[in-house]
């Protein structure tokens, strides 16, 4: 098993000891390997879909999620992060559509539909 290269504190996270600076507040971040995959706190009345962020052990940004193209609406920020057994990320909107995340790229595709 991988030690943790991470913190996060008050919604601000730590690699490697510095702590990274993030547009919004960190809600959740797990280790994917050598990556940490951080999923950002947007405030209510702000625009931003693409709040899923990945960062190398050293704290260098890698990428942002590619924005769900799903929901009818502009802003339709992702709410959860989860990394399976088998190493698989995937994050969901609030509609309950979940999406598999290339852990390499940020790209997303389709994974799944939660009805409630």
């Amino acid at each position: 098993m991988t030690s943790s290269i991470f913190s996060v504190t008050d919604g601000l996270l730590r690699i490697a000891g510095q702590v990274i600076d993030t547009p919004f507040p960190v809600a959740q971040a797990i280790q994917a390997e050598d990556r940490v995959i951080v999923r950002l706190e947007v405030p209510t009345g702000v625009v931003k879909s693409g709040n899923v962020i990945c960062y190398d052990r050293n704290g260098t940004l890698l990428w942002t999620v590619q924005e769900s193209p799903h929901g009818g609406v502009e802003d339709n920020p992702f709410v959860s992060i989860k990394i399976d057994d088998a190493g698989k990320l995937t994050a969901e909107i609030f509609s309950g559509v979940a999406y598999g995340i290339n852990v390499d790229d940020g790209m997303i595709s389709v994974s799944g539909f939660r009805r409630f």
